[in-house]
């Protein structure tokens, strides 16, 4: 299966996070000012210093998949976006014992069985009600070499739903359970005191299937939660739910049974969490049928000159945008020596192509932070030295309605090294676990465009 890396260093950018090795690129949210003479001390007598806008080259191409099981969250819900079209997102998730060899008592009897799925947030209308099918697994999870899973994961699973429901999603207000108040999250009952698969949970007590968590997953390989379609003019939303306990991350996420002994009527309950089990969202883009058509023309006609006007970007395996400043490389370094004092890009946001209520900051607000890679020769994806340092930028700028990255040094390098420039990709932060969506202006606008500006030095 082809995949985009998203870096390759030491294994892939996402993999990083996922082996749990600090990755400082993306935690710079309180980054430093970055400072307005990057390189002037470098050199001790500058022959003349110009400072330029550069036009470059830039088109939207569609990404391949990305890794899901990266951060605590999972994306489940039905998008309906007027430019990008139709998204769904959909969780494979194992659970698993709290204990080995676990016995509910003598002659436990089932009262329900139900789904918690604790919220991490949403992007869309969520208060659109969303049908919810959720199937048992037939096949355990696959075994990556590189343990990771992405957004093209499929599972097989049985014919029948366990369970076929219209739900409200309400991300924002706690569940009164009983006499007790609980954190925002989704509740699903499974099955009642007659449900096949209730019973799967209630007759494994004290038997070989509870003996460990080997044994209870080759019992209960886990869940496919998805949702169907939406008609058009429903919006939807992307709900997201934490699976996963994490230094940051409390996750309550589980199955609950609900039983009481014979003879007894006090109800008692047993959790199955999703904590620490095998989890991926997987990610359906359906070809952008729906989507307008400047993005069809970039993402699936290959029409790159589009890219002139508008640029799309996407996560969720969507949209990212590919840049390239040969044409400013070629003639900076003809017939000259250049030293870079600061080379910075320019991200305007287009706020006037949509309707006003397409960017809401509550909703639908645009990515809150932008992210640029350096391409090789084999088409993998690298960070550049200038992501270590605060000045890196790729933040918001909800005044301006754009984002600046500082390449200083990445470009430098380009200057030196002609021959290693294969473009860079830009792309959203963390665009395995959002649902976030932003359209550009493209380096070929009147006004405003995407730009590099440079400050640099030509030396004798």
């Amino acid at each position: 299966m082809k995949r985009n890396y998203i870096p390759c260093d030491i294994g892939g950018f996402f993999r990083l996070i996922f082996l749990g090795i600090p990755v400082y690129v993306l935690l710079f949210l309180g980054s430093c000012e970055e400072p307005d003479d990057i390189g002037m001390n470098l050199i001790e007598s500058p022959v003349s210093t110009s400072g330029n806008t550069f036009s470059v080259a830039a088109y939207s191409v569609p990404e391949d998949s990305v890794p899901t099981n990266l951060s605590a969250r999972n994306l489940l819900g039905f998008f309906n976006d007027p430019v990008f079209g139709s998204t769904r997102t959909s969780i494979f998730t194992e659970f698993r014992l709290t204990e080995d060899s676990l016995f509910l008592g003598d002659d436990p009897y089932l009262d329900s069985v139900v789904l918690e799925l604790y919220y991490a947030g949403y992007y869309g209308n969520y208060t659109t009600k969303q049908n919810v099918r959720i199937y048992e697994l037939n096949e355990n999870f696959p075994e990556p070499e590189d343990g990771a899973f992405y957004s093209t994961l499929s599972i097989d699973h049985k014919e029948t739903s366990i369970i076929d429901t219209l739900v409200r999603p309400i991300p924002d207000d706690s569940v009164s359970v009983g006499h007790h108040k609980y954190p925002p999250h989704l509740r699903i009952r499974l099955s009642d005191d007659t449900g096949d698969f209730g019973k799967k949970l209630i007759n494994a007590s004290g038997t070989e299937h509870f003996a460990d968590n080997d044994a209870f997953r080759e019992y209960f390989k886990g869940l496919y939660i998805t949702v169907d379609d939406l008609p058009q003019d429903d919006e939807g939303a992307v709900l997201y739910f934490n699976l996963r306990i994490t230094q940051a991350v409390a996750s309550n996420s589980t199955i609950r049974l609900y039983y009481h002994l014979e003879g007894d009527t006090i109800s008692r309950t047993w959790s199955f969490p999703a904590s620490e089990s095998k989890r991926a969202t997987s990610i359906e883009q359906f070809d952008y049928e729906n989507a307008h058509e400047y993005l069809k023309k970039q993402v699936v006609e290959g029409e790159t000159s589009y890219g002139d006007s508008l640029l799309f970007l996407q996560s969720m395996a969507g949209i990212n945008v590919f840049i390239n400043f040969q044409e400013t490389l070629d003639s900076l370094t003809k017939n000259q020596n250049v030293f870079v004092n600061k080379a910075k890009l320019i991200i305007p946001v287009d706020m006037d192509f949509s309707d006003e209520n397409y960017y809401s900051e509550e909703d639908t607000p645009p990515p809150s932070r932008l992210y640029l890679l350096k391409k090789d020769k084999d088409g993998k994806l690298h960070h550049i030295e200038d992501s270590k340092f605060g000045y890196f930028g790729g933040q918001y700028d909800d005044d301006k309605k754009e984002y600046r990255m500082n390449i200083t040094q990445h470009f430098q390098e380009l200057l030196e090294d002609p021959e290693s420039n294969y473009g860079m990709m830009l792309v959203i932060a963390e665009s395995h676990s959002n649902a976030n969506r932003v359209i550009l202006k493209g380096p070929g606008r009147g006004e405003n465009p995407l730009r590099l500006e440079l400050i640099y030095t030509v030396l004798d």
